[in-house]
């Protein structure tokens, strides 16, 4: 079985909740029970194989007292079309 292609948005989410579990100290089964998910989906999402939606994701931010952003932008070199 191929395993499927991280993104570079999963991989800037799976970053930083991976910084901040080791800022604040905390083991993976503790970190998931403060963002509300269980042990086994937070290693899917730190490995890339977690599909969280744009709410799940929110809702981690609220959890962890930062902002979650969304912004689309266009590559750079590319024309508006």
């Amino acid at each position: 079985m191929t395993r499927p292609k991280r993104t570079r948005i999963a991989g800037q989410i799976a970053l930083f909740l991976a910084e901040q579990q080791l800022l604040r100290g905390m083991t993976k089964k503790d970190f998931a029970e403060l963002v509300g998910c269980s042990t086994p989906y937070l290693y899917a999402v730190l490995a890339g194989t977690g599909n969280p939606t744009i709410d799940t994701v929110a809702g981690w931010a609220e959890r962890l007292g930062v902002e979650c952003e969304v912004r689309f932008v266009e590559p750079e070199g590319r024309a508006h079309r």
